[in-house]
């Protein structure tokens, strides 16, 4: 009988170790695009587009996230991830997400909007990915400028 349980917890400390030897590295969350999709009296709508890079051997799976950006150095909303977001092993994929804004309190990006053919970006917030060894929380932080042109459709 103790062989067997010898056998049996060899046995299962021998399997785990894959697992164990699997580390997690951040995916990049880069934005790639920002659209104008509705502008009214007191406010309008964006999608920004993003791609993540996933450099892990195995599949990520967003489960939630909040992300916050910022035009000009101004806050301008926050977008919610709510929908799972599946990013393959050693790949990337797009994902776009829709965001409304208020006028009030964004004051910088939108005169940048209107008066300059570009505009600067802040993305920052956190992801939470689901892995094969567990919850992971990503923070995300990335930034670029994003041209007039790219904001019109």
């Amino acid at each position: 009988m103790a062989r067997w349980l010898l056998l049996m917890f060899l046995t299962a400390v021998a399997a785990c170790g894959p697992l164990r030897r699997m580390s997690f590295t951040p995916p990049e969350v880069a934005v790639y695009e920002v659209a104008v999709t509705g502008l009214g009296l007191t406010g309008g709508s964006l999608d920004v587009s993003m791609r993540i890079s996933n450099p892990n051997s195995y599949a990520l799976r967003t489960t939630a996230g909040s992300l916050d950006l910022m035009l000009e150095q101004s806050p301008f909303g926050t977008l919610e991830v709510v929908q799972p977001i599946v990013v393959p092993a050693r790949g990337d994929t797009t994902v776009t997400v829709p965001m409304t804004f208020s006028w009030s309190g964004v004051g910088a990006g939108a005169r940048a909007l209107l008066g300059r053919g570009s505009v600067t970006y802040r993305l920052t917030g956190r992801l939470r990915a689901d892995t094969p060894i567990g919850l992971r929380e990503v923070d995300v932080s990335t930034g670029g400028t994003v041209r007039l042109t790219d904001l019109m459709r």
